[in-house]
């Protein structure tokens, strides 16, 4: 595998080179230190009834994979990236593992009309916007909850949001609704956005 390389697949390359290793009585594999792309789902996935992943080993005995502090991009967040089955003294270790496209975004509120229920927002640079969300991202395309945290100076906003708890939703209750760029406030009126005194802090 050559590294920093973004065109290159290193999945199909990573995924042959372990399994060569432990076929051969092979206890260390390594690489040359850099980036290294996963581009392409193991193949066989889908087709025995597994949701997507990219790199899949079975029966991995006595192994140790150093990857030399490499950092491994896998194509998308909604995936698995790595899946190790029936190992035994098998390691992993001295690399990063991030998605190339990640499961969220962040933008900046630039304001908020209280009488129309709405926030108005800029998407921050190098940010995917937040409506590029609209299209479901998990592996069997079903319709998915939006979820916001909402900070004021680096610090999560006052008592009183429901943002207080990580998993409360921008809808309450959850449902699907494509984001514009003015989002409008959820009903019912005991929602925390649709009450005018909280949109006003």
């Amino acid at each position: 595998m050559t590294p920093d390389t973004p065109a290159l697949d290193s999945r199909p390359l990573f995924q042959a080179g372990v399994v060569y290793a432990n076929a051969h009585s092979i206890p260390l594999v390594t690489l040359d230190p850099g980036a290294y792309y996963l581009l392409t789902e193991f193949p066989f996935a889908n087709s025995l009834g597994f949701l997507p992943e990219y790199l899949n080993f079975t029966n991995l005995d006595n192994l140790t994979i150093d990857l030399a502090g490499s950092d491994i991009y896998f194509k998308f967040g909604t995936e698995t990236a790595i899946v190790c089955n029936n190992r035994q003294n098998t390691i992993f270790q001295n690399f990063t593992l991030d998605p190339m496209q990640l499961p969220f975004t962040q933008a900046q509120v630039t304001s908020v009309n209280a009488v129309a229920n709405q926030i108005a927002y800029s998407v921050l640079p190098n940010w995917e916007p937040p409506t590029d969300f609209n299209t479901p991202r998990n592996p069997a395309g079903a319709a998915e909850p939006l979820y916001a945290f909402v900070f004021r100076n680096g610090k999560p906003l006052a008592t009183g949001s429901p943002f207080r708890n990580p998993l409360a939703p921008l809808l309450s209750p959850p449902r699907p609704r494509p984001i514009s760029a003015n989002l409008p406030t959820s009903k019912p009126v005991t929602n925390w956005w649709s009450m005018r005194a909280s949109m006003a802090r």
